[in-house]
């Protein structure tokens, strides 16, 4: 699928507002897909998640999620791998296929991921870890007693 995009913003009478320059080149891109279907989609940014969140998500999740995979199923996987099952079964999108009418969940990135979206995300690794693997995650800022 080709993608035309422009950068705009909404104002305060929520309209949209495309730069001259922009608007210039969208029209010019557009004007030549004639008599072709297309999907009109806005996209509004948000914040990206913050350093602090990947920090978090790094050093607690993934790694906690590691070292419970290495003792219940005896596997050694690196962060990246943990990552990439994380992806794999906390942020998926599913995809149809019309011509058998199967889908599949296919993992999506997590870099464009705003503040909350990343929330939501580790909220759900947190239950895929409680789940799965039998293991609490603790909260950002939260306490965990060490028992020596």
């Amino acid at each position: 699928m080709k993608v035309i995009e422009a950068n705009g913003r909404i104002n305060g009478n929520g309209r949209l507002v495309i730069s001259d320059s922009d608007r210039v080149m969208f029209l010019s891109q557009i004007s030549k897909e004639r008599n072709k279907s297309v999907v009109i989609r806005v996209k509004i940014s948000g914040k990206q998640r913050s350093l602090w969140q990947n920090n978090y998500y790094y050093g607690v999740v993934v790694a906690l999620v590691q070292s419970a995979i290495s003792e219940e199923w005896g596997e050694t996987m690196t962060k990246e791998d943990v990552h990439e099952l994380l992806k794999q079964q906390c942020n998926w999108v599913e995809k149809f296929s019309h011509h058998t009418g199967e889908s599949i969940k296919v993992a999506r990135t997590t870099t464009s991921l705003s503040t909350v979206e990343f929330e939501e995300y580790l909220e759900r690794c947190r239950r895929f870890a409680a789940e799965f693997l039998n293991i609490d995650i603790p909260l950002p800022n939260e306490q965990t007693e060490l028992v020596l």
